[in-house]
């Protein structure tokens, strides 16, 4: 049986991902902490909820809604549609395909998620930058062995996730961002990248069990066919 995108897509699809959209650029307002010094820029707490539209949604509609949060966050705030603004588009929306799907790798989303960190490392090799830190790429691994190896465990997922969205912007900065066209960058990360995904691994895992647990009081929720809820993560209950 083929794809029907008009059944696939229904009006209750299209309502959830326009709510997981201004969820996400509501985030987007959320200050964190600033990057490691280098554009002056925060992390905010989309970077936390972004993902988890790929989990409730699905894959392929979590995409689309956590990339419209950042197209909603530059049109309302009439932001430059430069290089920076078209990668970030991506990051986090391909962090999101791959929080939802790693969990599957038997079906086609999956493999794509174990993909695209595996593309990512070839093309940041690939550059004459990137080749000088060929080691730096090997942080960009561990979302395929958590794909292949650990694909059903929440935090292994969420750890995969960041680290695609990492895996992406470090691949598009390495050919497209001056400031990441210097080794010298790309070796003063080596020590403050790893913490600060794991801090973000945490805090997408701890967020999608409160999320989890708060849509699975919705009667509205757990009656729709358009989000999934896990029960094997809601808090008081005992898991399958």
């Amino acid at each position: 049986m083929g794809f029907n995108l008009k059944e696939f897509f229904t009006g209750k699809r299209l309502l959830f991902m326009a709510v997981f959209a201004f969820i996400g650029w509501f985030a987007l307002q959320i200050n964190l902490f600033r990057y490691e010094g280098v554009t002056g820029k925060f992390f905010t707490w989309f970077e936390l909820i972004g993902p988890q539209a790929g989990a409730f949604l699905g894959p392929i509609p979590g995409f689309i809604a956590t990339f419209l949060s950042r197209v909603i966050n530059l049109f309302v705030f009439a932001k430059p549609f430069d290089t920076m603004a078209i990668i970030s588009l991506f990051t986090l929306a391909l962090g999101a395909f791959y929080f939802g799907s790693a969990h599957n790798r038997q079906k086609l989303t999956g493999k794509l998620a174990i993909l695209i960190p595996a593309l990512c490392i070839i093309a940041f090799v690939a550059n004459p930058i990137g080749i000088q830190v060929w080691y730096f790429a090997l942080f960009w691994t561990l979302p395929i062995i958590a794909g292949l190896f650990f694909n059903k465990h929440l935090f292994a997922r969420a750890l995969g996730s960041t680290l695609t969205a990492h895996a992406v912007g470090g691949a598009l900065w390495v050919w497209f961002v001056p400031a990441g066209q210097s080794a010298a960058f790309w070796n003063a990360l080596i020590f403050i990248m790893p913490i600060e995904r794991l801090m973000y691994a945490i805090g997408i895992t701890v967020s999608f069990v409160v999320l989890n647990t708060v849509l699975s009081k919705i009667e509205t929720v757990n009656k729709s066919t358009e989000i999934n809820v896990n029960p094997n993560y809601v808090i008081g209950k005992t898991a399958n």
